[in-house]
C-alpha cells in the first residue's frame, strides 16, 4: 500500500503551505478552478478527494465536481440515548 501511495500523483490544496514535501505531490495555486479544470482535461482516471468537507463545498458551489459519492459511517452521525437514572 505504501508503494502505491508514494507512486500515485497527489495534489494538495492549502492556504498555508508553501510546498508539498511528499513524493509525487503538487501544491495547487490560488486559481484552483483553472488548475482543477486543467487536471480534468488530462488523460487518466478520476480525481478522488478524501475528507475536507470545506473544499468539497467550495468545489460544488463552483460547479467543478462531476460526481459525488458519499460514504456515511455509522459512528459519524450517531446519537446516543441514555435513559435517566432513577
Amino acid at each position: 500500500m505504501a508503494a502505491f501511495l508514494n507512486n500515485t500523483p497527489k495534489y494538495v490544496v492549502s492556504s498555508t503551505l508553501t510546498e508539498a514535501d511528499w513524493s509525487g505531490s503538487t501544491l495547487l495555486g490560488p486559481d484552483l478552478a483553472a488548475e482543477l479544470n486543467s487536471l480534468k482535461s488530462k488523460p487518466g482516471k478520476n480525481i478522488h478527494l478524501p475528507g475536507s468537507p470545506r473544499l468539497v463545498r467550495s468545489l460544488l458551489l463552483a460547479g467543478l465536481l462531476d460526481e459525488l459519492n458519499l460514504l456515511i459511517r455509522n459512528g459519524v452521525l450517531s446519537v446516543t440515548y441514555r435513559p435517566k437514572q432513577r
